[in-house]
């Protein structure tokens, strides 16, 4: 396990959004050709097809290579940003969270996730999940203008900040934690 860390970590660290997934799908590809296997295509939508040997039995891997991520629908005349949620993110752990917006450019912006502060919500509030429509992203811009200034855009796709690590723990430190595992391991 541990001569795949550094191609899993690269893996995790490449932003993949529903809809933007070629960066980690050209690693996944490139990963695999420089282990011995032929790539065959990539489709339109990014799906990557590597074969090796050619016995008379064929196995096929199936996966995902999207992580989750949100969608700027709408930016306020203070700047703030709303968005939708681009596949299945659980609205109860937004609040808080950092991003990154992809900008056209490729280059991307840090966020981060707001909600209204917790000492000005009522005690019925704070037993609600809050809705995504009332949360805001923050990307530290006074206004509209200076957020399109910046390359903001309605449209644009976001996805979570990854950490700096691979937590890897457990007795022998054989067990690893990290975001987006579910899809890229």
């Amino acid at each position: 396990m541990k001569e795949n860390i550094g191609f899993l970590e690269s893996l995790l660290k490449t932003a993949s959004p529903s809809g933007m997934e070629e960066n980690a799908a050209s690693l996944f590809v490139n990963q695999c050709v420089s282990q011995g296997c032929t790539y065959e295509f990539t489709d339109k939508i990014n799906n990557s097809v590597v074969s090796k040997g050619n016995g008379a039995t064929t196995v096929m891997i199936s996966g995902h290579i999207d992580t989750l991520g949100l969608i700027i629908t709408t930016i306020t005349d203070d700047g703030f940003l709303h968005f939708m949620r681009n596949s299945g993110e659980d609205k109860k752990v937004i609040p808080g969270q950092r991003f990154e917006i992809i900008l056209d450019s490729g280059a991307t912006i840090p966020a981060v996730c707001m909600k209204k502060a917790i000492h000005l919500e009522t005690s019925k509030e704070r037993d609600t999940v809050e809705k995504v429509e009332d949360m805001v992203l923050s990307i530290g811009a006074h206004d509209k203008k200076a957020a399109e200034a910046l390359g903001i855009r309605t449209g644009l796709l976001c996805v979570y900040k990854m950490g700096n690590e691979i937590l890897e723990f457990g007795p022998e430190k054989d067990l690893i934690c990290s975001e987006s595992l579910d899809d890229k391991i």
